[in-house]
């Protein structure tokens, strides 16, 4: 099987990106103050309110984004190694062999 030109590769990637961000949500968790065991509102030593945010929803509701994002990075990644072999090739056909 051929490998994907360059080009191919740099589409896949700019669509895996609008596609990521596309599917990232506008929503995120509240923050809800941390109560101690006899239901007063606990500070931390600078006077501050404690707060606790639940993420796991965020997480869930994101991961096709995290997931396409992921296929962005390695997509780019598979055109920078790509890259960096064709400039080193060209550099050892370049240099004379001692």
């Amino acid at each position: 099987m051929k490998a994907p030109s360059t080009i191919i590769l740099l589409a896949l990637a700019c669509i895996s990106f609008l596609v990521s961000s596309m599917l990232a949500t506008g929503y995120y968790p509240a923050a809800l103050p941390v109560v101690g065991p006899d239901g007063a509102v606990m500070h931390g030593p600078d006077g501050a309110v404690l707060v606790h945010r639940d993420m796991a929803r965020y997480y869930r509701l994101m991961m096709p984004s995290f997931i396409s994002l992921s296929c962005c990075a390695f997509l780019l990644l598979w055109v920078f190694v790509r890259f960096v072999r064709y400039t080193y090739m060209r550099w050892k056909i370049r240099t004379p062999m001692a």
